[in-house]
């Protein structure tokens, strides 16, 4: 994701800055194979936003490998409340909508 802009509420930053900001991302969460063939190599939450940007997804201290809190949103379109660092958006909170 190179150089794409994204918004989070109204900050934008770039996706592929060190920096990190906090915001809202709204998409549909979906479960995929991460890393296929490397040691980390496990199955991560994504949110795939309406304009097609996609970050891996995780609540605030739950662990990458297991996801149980952020599992129960897959498949799922919800509005979240975080932090995105890089491709990874870290949620605080996050409701489903209809």
């Amino acid at each position: 994701m190179a150089g794409t802009m994204v918004t989070l509420s109204s900050i934008k930053l770039q996706a592929d800055a060190p920096q990190t900001d906090t915001g809202k991302i709204t998409g549909k969460v979906t479960l995929e194979m991460f890393g296929a063939g490397s040691h980390s190599a496990s199955k991560r939450t994504f949110i795939t936003t309406d304009a097609a940007d996609r970050y891996q997804l995780r609540k605030e201290g739950e662990n990458p490998f297991e996801l149980p809190k952020t599992k129960l949103l897959v498949g799922k379109r919800v509005e979240c409340k975080g932090t995105l660092q890089g491709d990874l958006f870290i949620y605080k909170s996050c409701k489903k909508l209809h």
